[in-house]
C-alpha cells in the first residue's frame, strides 16, 4: 500500500471515530444538549447536591424541551431532592450554627442572631426555600421597602437584614437544600436607600404639654379601657422610658406601689410572646424609681381594671383593652400611637407622624439626664447594654429643657447629691405643678419621705389626690344629637394609703406588699 493511500484511510478512521463520537451541540447555565452516536440527544446537567443527572431523549426537540423545564426548576430553586420541602427557617439555623462553629465573634453573633430572631424568622421562617427564587424576591423586596418607608427601619439595620438573608442562602445552597445561584444577588435584592430619617429628638415643653392633654381628651369612638389605656403608655413611656417591648411584657407583680418601683424582667417579643429578659437580655434588668404622677396614675388605673372584673396581681398583663387581653408592641407603635399622636397634633403634611412612640422613651431619658441624674447611672435605668450608647444619644444639650433642671434643683434644695430616686420624684412634682397649672387635672401621689417616716406604732392617712382617667371632654366627632357627656363625668380621687412599715419585717417580704385602702 502506497504511503497516501495510507494517509487516505487513516483520515477515513478518524472521520468515522468523529462519526461515533459524542459531540455538544447546546451549552446553557442549566446543562448541556450533547448529540449521541445512535442519534439520540442527551441532557447534561447536575444537580445542586453535585449528583449528575444524563437523560436521554430521541429528538433534538424534546431535549431542548426537557432542558427548558430544568432551568425552571433550577430557576425556582426545586431542582435537588428535599427542595420543596425545605424552609427559610432551616437555613437559618445553619448559619446559627456554622457562626457558632466558626468561632464568630460573640457581638457578631448575636447580631445575626437578633436580626433572624426579630425581623426574619417571624416573616419569612415558614416560607419554602423555593419560593424565593420561583417570586423572584419581590415580596422581600416589598417588605424591606416597607420597613424603610413605614417603619423607618435605620439602614443599618436594614444592611443588616440583607446581609444575614444573603449568608442563609448561601448555608442553605452549600448544604443542598437549594440549588445555585443565591436567589439575593441573582435577582438584585436592594437595600432601601431613601429611609425618612427620624432624628431621635426629645419633645418640647410644648409638645410634651400637648401630649399630655391629648392623652386626657377621649373621643366618642374610645372605649372606655382603652382610653386608659392609651393615657397610662403616654406617661409610663414619659416618665419611666419603657420600650413598647417592655410596655407588652409589664405585668402586675412587677409594679410595687408601696415602694414606688417598675421592675423590669420581661418583653414581648413576637413569635414567643412574654419572655424573662428585654431587648438588651438580662443586662436589660432594670428597677425604674416610679415618678409620684405614675404612682396617683398606676393606682387609679388598677381600681378602673378591679371593677371590670379584671386580675390586678400576680403574672398578669397591665395593659389591656376590652378586645385584647395583652396590647403587644405593634398595636403600641402604630395602632395605639397613632392615634393619641393624631389627637396631640404630631401630624406633618404629607399625613406622617413626626414622633414616635420611642420617642417617649428618649424624651424620658433625656429629661432624667437633664435634670442631674449621671451617666452611668442614667445606663442602668435605660438598660442599655453599652455606655457608648447612652452616651451617642443622651448626653447632648437641650436648651429648652434647661428651665426644668432650674425647678428639679429649687425643689431639691441644698441637697447636692441625691440618688435617682430624689431626682425623678422631683421632675415629677414639677411636671405636676406645670400641668395643673395648664388646666390639666393630674394625681400626685405624696413625697417618698412622707412614705418613709410613717411609724410602725400608727398609720397615718396621707392626702388625697385627683386624677381625672374619665374623659374631661368629648370630641367634636360626636354627633350634634349626642347628650353631654362631660357633665356626667365624675373624677377618681386618688387617696395615698394607710401604710404601716414594721422595722420588724424585712424588705424582701414587704417590698411588694400592696398598702390598703384609707
Amino acid at each position: 500500500m502506497t504511503t497516501l493511500n495510507r494517509l487516505r484511510k487513516c483520515s477515513t478512521q478518524r472521520k468515522e471515530l468523529r462519526a461515533r463520537r459524542a459531540k455538544t451541540i447546546r451549552k446553557t447555565e442549566a446543562g448541556n444538549i450533547i448529540k449521541l452516536p445512535d442519534g439520540r440527544y442527551r441532557i447534561d446537567c447536575v444537580d445542586s447536591k453535585g449528583k449528575r443527572h444524563r437523560p436521554a431523549f430521541p429528538t433534538k426537540d424534546e431535549a431542548i424541551a426537557a432542558l427548558g423545564r430544568i432551568a425552571v426548576r433550577k430557576s425556582a430553586g426545586e431542582f435537588f431532592a428535599d427542595g420543596a420541602k425545605a424552609t427559610f427557617s432551616q437555613a437559618c439555623d445553619l448559619l446559627i450554627k456554622r457562626n457558632q462553629r466558626e468561632g464568630l465573634a460573640q457581638t457578631s453573633r448575636e447580631r445575626v442572631e437578633s436580626v433572624i430572631r426579630a425581623h426574619l424568622r417571624p416573616v419569612f421562617g415558614a416560607h419554602k426555600l423555593s419560593e424565593f427564587a420561583a417570586q423572584r424576591m419581590k415580596f422581600v423586596q416589598e417588605w424591606m421597602d416597607e420597613l424603610a418607608q413605614h417603619h423607618h427601619l435605620a439602614p443599618m439595620t436594614l444592611k443588616h437584614i440583607h446581609s444575614a438573608m444573603k449568608l442563609a442562602f448561601d448555608e442553605a445552597i452549600r448544604a443542598g437544600l437549594m440549588g445555585a445561584p443565591n436567589p439575593v444577588t441573582e435577582f438584585g435584592l436592594r437595600i432601601p436607600q431613601h429611609v425618612k430619617r427620624i432624628e431621635r429628638e426629645a419633645l418640647t415643653l410644648e409638645e410634651i404639654s400637648a401630649l399630655v392633654g391629648a392623652s386626657l381628651r377621649r373621643v366618642k369612638a374610645e372605649h372606655e379601657l382603652t382610653y386608659c389605656a392609651r393615657f397610662m403608655l403616654v406617661l409610663v413611656g414619659l416618665l419611666a422610658g419603657l420600650r413598647n417591648g417592655e410596655c407588652s411584657g409589664l405585668q402586675w407583680d412587677c409594679i410595687d406601689l408601696e415602694g414606688r418601683m417598675i421592675y423590669i424582667r420581661r418583653a414581648w417579643r413576637k413569635g414567643e410572646g412574654i419572655i424573662p429578659e428585654t431587648k438588651t437580655g438580662k443586662s436589660g434588668y432594670r428597677d425604674i424609681p416610679m415618678s409620684p404622677i405614675l404612682v396617683a396614675a398606676f393606682d387609679a388605673y388598677r381600681e378602673r381594671l378591679q371593677s371590670f372584673g379584671y386580675q390586678v396581681e400576680g403574672k398578669v398583663p397591665v395593659f389591656v383593652t376590652e378586645k385584647a387581653p395583652i396590647i403587644r408592641p405593634l398595636a403600641i407603635s402604630q395602632g395605639h400611637w397613632a392615634t393619641i399622636a393624631a389627637k396631640a397634633g404630631f401630624v406633618d403634611k404629607d399625613g406622617g407622624l413626626d414622633h414616635t412612640f420611642y420617642t417617649l422613651r428618649h424624651t424620658c431619658l433625656t429629661l432624667w439626664r437633664t435634670v442631674g441624674i449621671l451617666p452611668d447611672r442614667l445606663q442602668k435605668l435605660a438598660g442599655h447594654r453599652r455606655y457608648e450608647t447612652t452616651v451617642k444619644y443622651y448626653l447632648h444639650e437641650t436648651p429648652h429643657l434647661q428651665v426644668i433642671r432650674r425647678e428639679v434643683e429649687a425643689h431639691l434644695g441644698s441637697d447636692r447629691n441625691p440618688p435617682p430616686e430624689a431626682y425623678v420624684e422631683a421632675l415629677g412634682f414639677v411636671l405636676a405643678r406645670r400641668w395643673r397649672n395648664e388646666g390639666f387635672d393630674i394625681g400626685c401621689a405624696s413625697p417618698r419621705s412622707m412614705v418613709l417616716q410613717i411609724s410602725h406604732d400608727g398609720p397615718l392617712a396621707l392626702p388625697g389626690n385627683m386624677i381625672d382617667l374619665q374623659p374631661t371632654a368629648v370630641s367634636t366627632e360626636a354627633e350634634p344629637s349626642a347628650p353631654a357627656i362631660g357633665s356626667a363625668i365624675k373624677s377618681v380621687e386618688v387617696t395615698a394609703a394607710r401604710c404601716r412599715i414594721n422595722p420588724e419585717r424585712t424588705s424582701s417580704e414587704s417590698t411588694m406588699r400592696r398598702s390598703g385602702r384609707c
